[in-house]
């Protein structure tokens, strides 16, 4: 798994998703073209999975070294990515809850728990189908 262009807020600042569309996500004003993994205070642009539309939990080794509580995965616009079978218990079995959901959908609830300043939480955002 890639991860590069990695932006990391200060202490107690958050980072905000201004908009979202097929293909483009425009996190605190700036366009991000490639599927991300975010935090309350991190950007990680360039997320490719081991099998390009298919999550596995190894997919997830950037997050599940923090302490994670809640992941919110975004799908796609058409919910083309999907979570291999077996990954949600697994999880669960870490104390973390999985919500699946569109990438639009995802994109609002991430921008909920930023609101609520909720702590643990991560998304997984493919961005195109």
């Amino acid at each position: 798994m890639l991860l590069a262009a990695t932006t990391v807020r200060g202490d107690h600042q958050s980072v905000h998703i201004d908009r979202y569309g097929f293909g483009t996500l425009v996190v605190d004003g700036r366009e991000i073209h490639t599927d991300v993994l975010l935090t309350p205070g991190e950007v990680r642009e360039y997320w490719w999975r081991r099998e390009g539309h298919v999550l596995h939990l190894e997919d997830l080794d950037a997050l599940l070294d923090e302490h994670l509580e809640r992941l919110v995965v975004g799908t796609g616009a058409y919910g083309r990515m999907q979570l291999v079978s077996g990954l949600e218990p697994e999880l669960a079995a870490r104390g973390v809850t999985v919500e699946v959901l569109l990438t639009a959908a995802a994109v609002d609830r991430i921008n909920e728990l930023l609101s609520l300043d909720t702590p643990g939480w991560a998304g997984a955002l493919h961005l195109t189908c």
